[in-house]
């Protein structure tokens, strides 16, 4: 759905879809389940065992009531109450760049992000130009108050090639982690490449430096026998006349 200024209430909806919306509020109730995608709202309130997961969205003021939740990813609110057993889920957007000792991009590179506490919360791998995009959990907002898990442990695999960094995923951030050890197939397949250029090379000259040798050793070959023609030269034939 997509509109602007109005408001809705949405009760035992299962598989609602907002996106690029402005709305002057939003109530969700008892299992409500939606997805919104770049909305904006003045106000939002979730109750019983309502749902919303929220992508790259902004809301003035939001609430939650009973067992309630909001998983929210690059998304932001002014004002948050939150009561009984409700809570919100805090996402941001980490890009990992991987690259090999010679700082070129690493394709196929499996990157894992985990919390403090050691749990699993992101996977992916890298695309052709190394990079992944990953969400990553930040922190669990309930009634009594935030739950932080930072620092993230952020790994890059490839092949027999490993390394890590932490990182506090607070905001939407990047970072790169270098295999050091690691020069990518592809870069060393254009080393051998070259070296195979390089010895051709290097053979075609050394065969062209035989020929040169070998027309002047002809030359001294045949010298003596120009020597001689010089020295001594053949008998002009002789005509005879019939008279």
């Amino acid at each position: 759905m997509q509109v602007n200024g109005w408001g809705f209430t949405f009760k035992d909806s299962i598989n609602t879809v907002l996106y690029n919306s402005m709305f002057t509020w939003l109530v969700f109730t008892d299992f409500a389940e939606t997805s919104a995608y770049n909305i904006h709202a003045e106000t939002v309130s979730l109750n019983h065992y309502s749902r919303v997961n929220a992508t790259d969205s902004n809301v003035d003021k939001v609430e939650l009531y009973g067992q309630s939740i909001i998983w929210a990813v690059n998304s932001t609110s002014t004002i948050t109450q939150i009561y009984g057993q409700a809570m919100i889920y805090v996402n941001w957007y980490l890009d990992v760049h991987v690259v090999d000792s010679l700082g070129l991009d690493v394709p196929g590179a499996n990157v894992t992000v985990k919390c403090a506490d050691g749990t699993l919360t992101a996977s992916g791998q890298t695309n052709m130009t190394g990079w992944v995009r990953l969400t990553v959990l930040f922190l669990i907002l309930n009634a009594t108050g935030p739950y932080t898990l930072w620092p993230h442990n952020i790994t890059a695999i490839y092949g027999l090639y490993e390394n890590s960094t932490m990182v506090d995923v607070e905001r939407n951030i990047q970072t790169t982690i270098v295999l050091s050890e690691l020069i990518i197939p592809e870069f060393s397949s254009v080393l051998a490449l070259t070296a195979t250029l390089l010895s051709a090379t290097s053979a075609a000259a050394v065969l062209r430096k035989i020929k040169r040798l070998a027309k002047v050793v002809k030359l001294l070959l045949l010298f003596p026998f120009f020597y001689s023609l010089i020295k001594c030269p053949l008998n002009p034939i002789a005509h005879s006349s019939i008279g």
